[in-house]
């Protein structure tokens, strides 16, 4: 069985911007309208959970402000830039946009988690996309994170008017005046702005993460750079208190790093769906649809959900074949759910195996259109008796009693044995790991 995570290169970067298969073509547009009207320094947040697909979107983004800029013809060799040329040209979003002066920076932050200090490989990656790859602009590189080296030591916090840290504010200023100029000259007269986006910063270490927010802060407040940092907001908070201590406020911290946040667009998951091959069973793709949007599944999710239920598909439909409304039941709707739940949060997963989750099934299940399609198997009218039935199904067949009880139960007028729905459960729990019996 092949991976269907789709990693964010080159060739998957083409495939999906020509199918549009996440539908983002015009929040790219608009996206790049947006940065394109800054002025002056600037940091602006993408946010959005893991798995959403910001990198696609915010790599999408740079190669198509590469196109309009030409710097793809600086990065890319001719194939491949005929290949960017005729996609992007035949994009009607992107034709309106005017033509950029901007030079874009792509800085993956997990990549350099090790590295000694952020600010060295953030200004290397810099003189790349101003002079080029030439010594002149790697050695600045060097000067800069020597710069800020030299005052490491320095406690800013505690500098007061006293006359002992006159030379130190001095000295503080004077670095921050040297970077500029070392940045100017990385910059030189190549774009009238750098748009720098710094991805996977919310994955790094604490330290890390945070010395980059400061370094950035401090000395990369230049006019002719937009930064962009690509992160979870959620996430990031997590690691700023990680590194100043639980009852630090991250959230203002932030609010005063950042100048925008603008949040990832929503999935749209009835066309994302549409390009998977579902299986070929009676309102599965309904099913499938609605308890994805229900969960709120990014797409990595998306993919890894999809790509179960496609490895299960005909076990589901061999569990369904006897045509009992309540097999149809247990095969079509809570082996898809259950399968959802493994990925949605494995210890609700397991409160669900155990008999004490039938607030999941309320939640995720017997809401809008699938509730509506439950009612059709049960013969009810009521909302309230339908879940009143699937609740006294699911205490009986997720219970944690005796498996031999040879009784029967009467559920909305239906006679069940207690053995054959303990059966039910185990039948279930095959299928979902890939095998029937």
């Amino acid at each position: 069985m092949k991976r269907v995570i789709l990693e964010p290169t080159f060739e998957n970067l083409i495939l999906t911007l020509k199918e549009n298969k996440l539908k983002m073509d015009n929040e790219i547009g608009e996206f790049i309208k947006f940065l394109d009207r800054i002025e002056g320094a600037y940091n602006v947040v993408l946010d959005g959970r893991w798995g959403t697909g910001k990198t696609f979107f915010i790599k999408h983004t740079k190669l198509v402000m590469d196109y309009i800029s030409e710097q793809y013809k600086e990065i890319y060799d001719h194939e491949d830039q005929i290949q960017i040329e005729k996609l992007i040209s035949e994009i009607p979003n992107f034709k309106q946009i005017a033509s950029g002066d901007w030079r874009t920076v792509y800085f993956d932050a997990w990549e350099h988690d090790n590295d000694s200090d952020p600010i060295g490989s953030l200004a290397y990656e810099l003189s790349l996309c101003g002079n080029g790859a030439n010594t002149e602009g790697i050695e600045i590189a060097g000067i800069i994170t020597a710069l800020i080296k030299s005052k490491e030591n320095l406690d800013l916090y505690n500098i007061i008017s006293k006359d002992y840290y006159v030379e130190e504010v001095k000295k503080e200023k004077n670095i921050k005046k040297n970077i500029e100029k070392k940045i100017d000259d990385i910059i030189g007269e190549v774009s009238e702005r750098i748009i720098i986006f710094v991805d996977e910063l919310d994955r790094c270490n604490p330290e890390y993460a945070v010395r980059l927010l400061e370094r950035v802060k401090h000395y990369f407040n230049h006019e002719k750079i937009i930064f962009v940092f690509v992160i979870n907001l959620e996430q990031i908070q997590h690691t700023i208190k990680a590194y100043y201590g639980e009852g630090f406020n991250a959230n203002k911290y932030l609010d005063k790093l950042f100048d925008f946040e603008i949040k990832m667009p929503e999935i749209d998951y009835s066309s994302y769906l549409r390009e998977w091959t579902l299986p070929e069973i009676k309102s599965m793709p309904m099913i499938l649809r609605e308890l994805t949007k229900n969960f709120k599944f990014s797409i990595r999710e998306i993919n890894k959900f999809i790509e179960q239920i496609n490895h299960i598909a005909d076990k589901i439909e061999d569990f369904g074949f006897q045509g009992a409304e309540l097999d149809i039941f247990l095969a079509h709707y809570i082996i898809p759910f259950l399968c959802g739940m493994k990925i949605y949060d494995r210890s609700s997963y397991d409160e669900v195996m155990k008999g004490n989750g039938f607030v999941y099934i309320e939640k995720f299940i017997l809401t809008g259109q699938l509730l509506r399609n439950i009612k059709l198997y049960f013969g009810e009218k009521d909302d309230e008796s339908i879940k009143n039935i699937i609740e006294a199904i699911y205490s009986e067949i997720f219970s944690e009693e005796d498996d031999y009880d040879y009784g029967e139960v009467v559920i909305g007028g239906r006679s069940y044995e207690k053995r054959i729905l303990k059966q039910e459960k185990k039948m279930m729990e095959n299928v979902l790991n890939g095998k029937y019996v």
